[in-house]
This record gives C-alpha cells, sequence and structure tokens, in this order.
C-alpha cells in the first residue's frame, strides 16, 4: 500500500481549518451580538437619562439633586455603552478579517488535500501496474517452465 502519510497530513490540516473557520464564525456572531447590544443599552440609557433630566415636579433640592445625579449616572451608563459598542466593532472588525484568512486557508488546503488525493491514487495505480507486471512476468516463467522439455529426464 503507497505511503498515506501526506494525504493524511492534508486531510488533517484541512479538518484543523474548518474547525478554525467554524471557532472564526462563532466569534464573529458572538462580537455582532455584544455590538448590538451595547449600541441598545446606550440607546436606552440615553433615551432615560434625557427623560429623567427633562421632567418636572420635584419641589425639594434634595429630590432634584438626587433626581439630575440619577440622569448624570444613566447619562454616564450611555458613555460606557457607547464605548462598549465602539470595542465590540473593533472586535468584530478583526473578527471579518479572521474569518477571511481562514476562508482563504480552507482553499489553500483544499487544493493541497486534492493533490495530495491525485498523487496517492497515482502512486497507488503505479504500484497495481508493478504488481501486475511482476505477477504477469512470474506467470510467463512458469508457464515457460512447463513447456520447454525437462533435459535431466530421459525419455521411455
Amino acid at each position: 500500500m503507497a505511503n498515506r502519510r501526506p494525504l493524511q497530513r492534508a486531510e488533517r490540516q484541512l479538518m484543523l481549518a474548518r474547525i478554525a473557520r467554524r471557532d472564526a464564525m462563532g466569534s464573529l456572531a458572538q462580537s455582532l451580538a455584544d455590538e448590538q447590544r451595547s449600541a441598545s443599552l446606550a440607546d436606552r440609557s440615553r433615551m432615560l437619562a434625557k427623560g429623567y433630566a427633562t421632567r418636572e415636579g420635584l419641589v425639594t433640592g434634595e429630590a432634584l439633586t438626587q433626581h439630575k445625579r440619577f440622569a448624570g449616572e444613566l447619562a454616564g451608563l450611555a458613555r460606557q455603552a457607547d464605548q462598549a459598542c465602539s470595542d465590540a466593532s473593533r472586535q468584530t472588525e478583526w473578527q471579518v478579517d479572521v474569518l477571511a484568512k481562514a476562508e482563504q486557508r480552507i482553499e489553500r488546503l483544499g487544493e493541497r488535500a486534492k493533490l495530495a488525493r491525485l498523487e496517492h491514487r497515482h502512486t497507488q495505480e503505479c504500484l497495481e501496474r508493478e504488481e501486475q507486471a511482476a505477477m504477469a512476468h512470474k506467470l510467463h516463467n512458469h508457464l515457460a517452465s512447463r513447456s520447454t522439455p525437462d533435459r535431466s529426464r530421459k525419455p521411455r
């Protein structure tokens, strides 16, 4: 049997590249979800802060101070969520790049595996032809030895 190691190595590398692509797709989906969650939190926090800042009907100074402090904290939360959204956006860009590289690697390794399969098949065919030629030669020699009279025997 022909040496299958190059073929097995190419197929193993292709399998690992497919796993890396699947992981990259999962990471991309996660970073997109993080970006969306952060953007949504920032929008809601800004909306709540705006609503609290314009709220009327507070009579005491202490209630007004607490109210403004809460609105400020909501605005701070919105800023943090905006920053998280920015970070997630950068992460998404990076994950898109990782996924593109994984796809390119799969293409390259797919071609390499295809060539390894062809080479293995060619090697197998060559070995089979050599075995058939050896068998034919052996059979020919065997038949030739049977058809020539054995001179060691005396005719009767």
